[in-house]
């Protein structure tokens, strides 16, 4: 993403530990939070699975699957649902604290991070003085769908 050559509608998602960088498009919906039901054998960074417009979304926390927090605190939170890449995983939901907020990013407003890629993470970057990860939301996929859960 460090390579954009013309803005891009982005959201800024505030999650527990940092912040989420994604295209607009990727956001189907922010919905109110809900405990998710669990799911037996799940690895700690899958929170549950929530039923949203009829299917079955794993809840997953970026934090502790980046390995930069040991538990999701779901309190003050909403979930945003997010649109996989495909396959047999066709959405995945985030707990955000508060409410996401719309972005442009141009390749001005954009510096990649020092900090280190987690699991889950393609590139942390700094947009516009805030550090945020840009989610890979491919391995995501690939690590929930090796669980052998969903």
């Amino acid at each position: 993403m460090a390579e954009i050559a013309s803005p891009i509608r982005s959201v800024m998602i505030p999650i527990q530990g940092g912040r989420l960088l994604l295209p607009n498009a990727t956001v189907a919906e922010v919905v109110l939070y809900r405990k998710p039901d669990p799911v037996e054998g799940a690895p700690p960074w899958v929170l549950g699975t929530i039923v949203w417009r009829g299917w079955r979304v794993p809840v997953i926390s970026p934090a502790v699957l980046a390995q930069r927090e040991n538990e999701e605190d779901p309190s003050r939170a909403n979930l945003a649902i997010l649109k996989a890449l495909g396959g047999t995983v066709s959405h995945v939901a985030v707990p955000a604290r508060g409410v996401p907020r719309l972005t442009t990013v141009g390749p001005e407003d954009i510096e990649t991070s020092d900090l280190p890629i987690g699991n889950g993470v393609l590139r942390p970057v700094t947009i516009n003085g805030e550090a945020a990860d840009i989610p890979d939301l491919d391995q995501i996929q690939q690590m929930l769908q090796a669980t052998g859960l969903f």
